[in-house]
This record gives C-alpha cells, structure tokens and sequence, in this order.
C-alpha cells in the first residue's frame, strides 16, 4: 500500500483526502457538563458558546457564531493567515467559504438618507443632460416628417381610400318593426 493512499473495498485504494474521523464534529451536547466541555474545547467562555440546533444538517457540537464578514477585521492586525485574516487554532465559522472578503459583505453599512438622493439626483441630471446633448448632435426627423413628399406614396393612403370607398344608404323602413 502506497502512502496517501487507503484500503477502501473491493475497489483497492483511494487518495487519503477524505475527512478525518478526528476532524468531524461531535455528538450534539445534551447536557451543560458537554457544553463546558466544548467550550474549553474551542477555547471559549462559555458565555458565549451557544451550540446549533439539531436539524439534521450535522454541525454536532461545534460553535455558532455570529455571521460576520472579514471585512469588519482589521486590516492592519499581523494575521497569520493575511488572506483570509485568520490566526492559527482560532474557531472559523461554518461558512468561511462565504464570508470572505472575496465573496460577501454582511457587515451593516447605512446609508445616510441624503446620500442616497445626492446619488439619485445626479444620476437623473447626468442622465438628462446626456438625452438632451444626444438630441441634439442627432436630430430626430420630425421636420422630415412635416414635409410632403416630392413623389406620390405607391401605397394607398387612408385619405385616398376613404374617398373611394361609398357606403350604401340605409332606409329606416327596411329595419324589421318589432
């Protein structure tokens, strides 16, 4: 057997990057003396220790935290992971994967009342003056259209059909009486 490599059934051997059996999370904890045990475990209070529900997703007894982005890290700190901002034995988040500073920001950045129209309004006057200078290097041809042609239309028209066309009188006598 190669080293990497492990014995798996009747199909021989496959690469080792498997998840380990120690890497897993535990059992839910049921009692408070679990929870004070996982929490010495990640090295927290356990104040702040609060363990997921058991939903059926799997995430036993490891740690619920607070979604937060890396953006709120500081990035000045002398992190040993700088990428992801992280220090070595420090507890991640579930979804790391997703809060990433490549990824999603879900810090809370409001947006001030008078910022959002100082945007709004520029956009509508930017917008508008462009339309205008728009309109004005290209004209549209509404004073083609007011002309008349130099050459009849091959086509009927509405006013030259509506001369043809005559409508047969109607007596009011020939309406049934009922």
């Amino acid at each position: 057997m190669a080293v990497g490599r492990v014995k798996c059934g009747i199909f021989g051997s496959t690469d080792s990057s498997y998840i380990m059996k120690d890497v897993l999370p535990g059992s839910y904890p049921k009692t408070l003396e679990e929870q004070v045990t996982i929490a010495k475990k990640y090295n927290m209070q356990m104040e702040d220790e609060e363990p997921w529900l058991d939903d059926g997703m799997g995430y036993g007894n490891y740690l619920k935290f607070p979604d937060s982005s890396q953006q709120e890290r500081d990035p000045w700190c002398d992190w040993d992971h700088p990428d992801l901002m992280l220090n070595w034995g420090e507890p991640r988040l579930w979804g790391l994967g997703v809060y990433i500073r490549k990824r999603m920001d879900v810090s809370s950045m409001p947006v001030s009342w008078n910022l959002t129209c100082k945007q709004l309004h520029s956009f509508t006057a930017f917008m508008t003056f462009m339309f205008w200078v728009w309109g004005e290097l290209y004209h549209s041809p509404a004073h083609v259209w007011n002309q008349k042609p130099c050459l009849p239309s091959p086509h009927p028209t509405i006013h030259s059909i509506s001369h043809q066309i005559v409508l047969p009188k109607l007596h009011i006598s020939h309406w049934p009486v009922s």
